[in-house]
């Protein structure tokens, strides 16, 4: 139920802002006129970049995980060292 109350308060966030940004006529044509006159070079090296950072914090993830689950041959050597201490 929580869980199903924080999204409908993001979705309501969401709609609530768009409805602000967009409502003002003017604004909107100004809006219109900048994405007219944009240098899409621009847009596409922005989106670029974007992309570029999802696909590295994905493999960033991925690295991690394995890390989790298969512990580096240092710490792996600590454990091995640390039981035999304890025998």
């Amino acid at each position: 139920m929580k869980k199903i109350l924080l999204t409908l308060f993001q979705i309501a966030v969401t709609v609530g802002m768009l409805i602000w940004v967009f409502h003002d006529p003017n604004q909107r044509a100004k809006m219109a006129e900048a994405l007219r006159t944009a240098d899409y070079r621009w847009v596409g090296a922005g989106i670029l970049s974007y992309v570029l950072v999802e696909v590295f914090a994905a493999f960033r993830l991925a690295n991690s995980a394995a890390r989790a689950k298969n512990p580096t041959q240092f710490s792996a050597g600590r454990r091995i060292v640390s039981y035999r201490h304890v025998l």
